[in-house]
């Protein structure tokens, strides 16, 4: 009996040992690319003596590598010309946001080619990109010179570079006229208002009658000829002997070139009259080079131009203060125009934009459409129109 019992007994402690055999769980494989005894980082860079990682997070995107290019840039206006500062922070932002990989050759002040060889030049690569206006070439860009003399166009440089954006964007002709000459628009830039400056201080209609005002373009000339002054066309660069030989008693230009030229050394007097203001600056580049680049590069580029806007805002602001301490300091003075004499000229001018948006009709492009569009942009961008222009007969 004994015997029996333990037999029995150990076949159930046999069994029972049996059972938490099989019912223990099996040793962990070791993971992947696990180190062995030395603890030395294996393939997966997992060390034995630590064990298993988590999951790894979503690999980082690598910043693109540009090939280094040279470009060359030819501007027509002086390298100390706010058009000329908004190009160069252009080009220093490109070849700092591609690591320094793009970089460029900068010639100033036509110093390559005369002013208006410059389309033909970026146009057959030449050059690589251009700063210049598009006056130099209304004929070929008329839709960006439309509402360049429009009586009481904005004078603030924010309103005219975000409008002209937006006309650009709104109307793909302009963009269309560009590329017809292989160039690939970048940015719009302000020039600073125009102002006439005067050798004596005139303040009504009648005292302006009859003098002799130097301007550029047709249009200028038509709505100063309304007032009794008499157009003069002349370049920039004369006017100062101009005014200096009694050719002009008037001077009409941006207040930058006023500046630049010192004609502040010879005429001591502005006008509050409320000359039109642009955005004249048109920065390009040769389209079959831009065409050649990534879509990477590509994208820096479209961006710094639109940046660069922002920055000549600014800048062309500071730069006006400041040019304007340096002309009171020499002896200018600012003589307000009779508000009754503004209000009656402007309100009894004929309708000058549409006469350049008939022109625009008769070569099958969309004047009218575009001056009401340009009055629309501006006044949502806070401009306040005396009247309505571009109305269609």
């Amino acid at each position: 009996m004994k015997k029996s019992l333990v037999v029995l007994t150990s076949l159930v402690l046999v069994i029972s040992l049996l059972l938490i055999a099989c019912g223990a769980p099996a040793p962990a494989p070791a993971p992947a690319g696990a180190a062995g005894a030395t603890g030395e980082t294996g393939a997966a860079g997992t060390s034995g003596a630590t064990g298993a990682t988590g999951p790894a997070g979503p690999a980082a995107t690598p910043a693109p590598v540009f090939e280094s290019i040279s470009l060359t840039m030819s501007g027509t206006n002086s390298q100390s010309d706010p058009a000329s500062i908004q190009l160069q922070w252009w080009m220093d932002e490109v070849t700092k946001r591609t690591g320094g990989a793009v970089t460029f050759r900068a010639f100033w002040g036509a110093s390559l080619f005369p002013p208006k060889a410059h389309l033909a030049a970026l146009e057959k690569g030449a050059i690589d990109v251009m700063g210049a206006t598009p006056n130099f070439w209304a004929s070929d860009f008329p839709m960006t010179n439309i509402n360049f003399p429009w009586p009481g166009n904005p004078q603030d440089p924010r309103i005219l570079v975000k409008g002209m954006r937006q006309m650009f964007n709104d109307f793909p002709q302009l963009g269309e006229s560009l590329a017809e000459h292989n160039l690939q628009f970048l940015a719009y830039g302000p020039f600073t208002n125009y102002r006439i400056m005067m050798n004596e201080p005139l303040s009504t209609i009648e005292e302006f009658k009859g003098k002799k005002i130097g301007v550029v373009g047709r249009f200028f000339g038509m709505w100063l000829a309304e007032a009794g002054m008499v157009p003069v066309t002349s370049t920039g660069s004369e006017r100062y002997t101009s005014m200096q030989a009694g050719l002009i008693d008037l001077d009409l230009m941006p207040m930058q070139h006023q500046f630049s030229t010192k004609l502040y050394e010879i005429s001591k007097y502005y006008s509050s009259i409320p000359v039109p203001g642009w955005a004249l600056l048109i920065l390009s580049i040769n389209k079959s080079k831009f065409d050649s680049f990534s879509p990477e590069l590509q994208k820096i580029m479209l961006e710094a131009a639109e940046d660069s806007e922002d920055f000549a805002i600014d800048f062309i602001t500071g730069y006006v203060e400041s040019a304007d301490e340096v002309m009171k300091g020499a002896g200018i003075q600012t003589i307000q125009f009779d508000e009754e004499d503004l209000e009656n000229w402007l309100k009894n001018l004929p309708d000058l934009p549409a006469i350049a948006a008939q022109e625009l009709e008769d070569k099958g492009l969309p004047g009218f459409a575009w001056g009401k569009r340009w009055q629309e942009v501006t006044t949502e961008l806070g401009h306040t129109w005396t009247r309505q222009w571009a109305v269609k007969p």
